[in-house]
């Protein structure tokens, strides 16, 4: 192959090349520059309420129907190539709304124009399935209700027990939902938020606070839980009866007729129950020598003393005993 032909093929091979270039570089201009369209949903912002005076925004389609995770259906239409790339998270519907032009009806009739929505591109338009929707809301209301005690979670410390649960006041002013508070039955009363006493050995005092995230108090209430010590009831039987008297003159002792035993009701705290015994108690009956000399037989009430602390002696039974005096030769 001459030289004259090599040059040839190649000045005309790289010439084909650059127009297959060119070609393919007009080829996606043209079509990125098609247009085109895409359906998208758009999450719908309303500003301009009041959180003091609304208790529950619903948004409704001009047919009356909630909006789907309020978002707005539309269809955007431009370039292939912008819709292609574009980052439908970076939009977003936004309408101002004038408070006192809400509170004239319920619901509310306002509509979307293009311009309500941020972050779309200059050169796409955007074609709307409807301009009306409905703001549908729940005012909210002042009024006076009960205040429920509340569930207690958790156990307090071994030994202790819930004693009184209690709201102070029992009835508040509360700012709450129209609806709500007219589906309240009567009397008018509120739930509040569960109160843990886990692991508690002392009494709770707790600000209550609404169950329903969307109650709030309009004034002061307390919750008190009371936690006291756990007691028990222990009988304790077989405990000796004691006679307690001054020797002298002609009575040489004094017994008690029967078994000389008697039973004991005792309460205490739970965890001194372990401890005790028929010797917890000392139980006794008590006479003075110028008795003893008039008869030999006394019928005497029984006495006690206790030698635990933090017990307390319920009930003696029997509750009195006859003793027997025995003379001296």
């Amino acid at each position: 192959m001459t030289d004259a032909v090599k040059s040839f093929m190649v000045h005309h091979g790289s010439t084909w090349l650059m127009s297959l270039v060119l070609a393919v570089l007009v080829w996606g201009v043209l079509v990125s520059e098609a247009v085109a369209e895409r359906e998208i949903d758009i999450p719908l912002k309303i500003g301009g309420l009041d959180p003091e005076k609304i208790a529950l925004v619903e948004i409704l389609t001009h047919s009356d129907q909630p909006l789907r995770e309020d978002k707005i259906r539309v269809v955007l239409r431009g370039p292939r190539g912008t819709l292609t790339n574009l980052n439908a998270g970076s939009l977003q519907c936004f309408r101002m709304l004038a408070m006192s032009e809400v509170r004239s009806a319920n619901p509310y009739v306002f509509t979307i124009e293009p311009d309500h929505f941020l972050g779309l591109p200059t050169d796409v338009k955007l074609v709307l399935e409807s301009k009306e929707f409905r703001l549908k809301y729940d005012p909210y209301v002042e009024e006076s209700v009960l205040l429920k005690p509340p569930k207690l979670e958790g156990e307090p410390l071994p030994g202790y027990i819930v004693g009184r649960v209690s709201v102070i006041p029992e009835k508040a002013k509360v700012r709450i939902g129209q609806s709500l508070f007219n589906s309240l039955p009567e009397p008018k009363a509120i739930e509040l938020r569960p109160l843990s006493i886990a692991k508690r050995a002392e009494d709770v005092v707790s600000s209550a606070v609404p169950q329903e995230a969307s109650i709030s108090l309009r004034e002061k209430a307390e919750v008190r839980v009371s936690i006291g010590i756990r007691k028990a009831k222990v009988e304790l039987k077989d405990v000796p009866i004691r006679v307690m008297f001054n020797p002298g003159g002609n009575i040489g002792s004094v017994r008690v007729e029967g078994d000389g035993k008697c039973t004991v009701v005792v309460e205490c705290k739970d965890l001194m129950v372990d401890r005790l015994s028929a010797q917890s108690v000392m139980v006794y009956a008590f006479v003075d020598q110028e008795l003893i000399q008039e008869t030999e037989n006394l019928l005497r009430d029984l006495q006690w003393k206790v030698n635990l602390p933090d017990v307390e002696v319920l009930e003696v039974l029997p509750k009195s005993v006859t003793l027997k005096a025995n003379r001296k030769p």
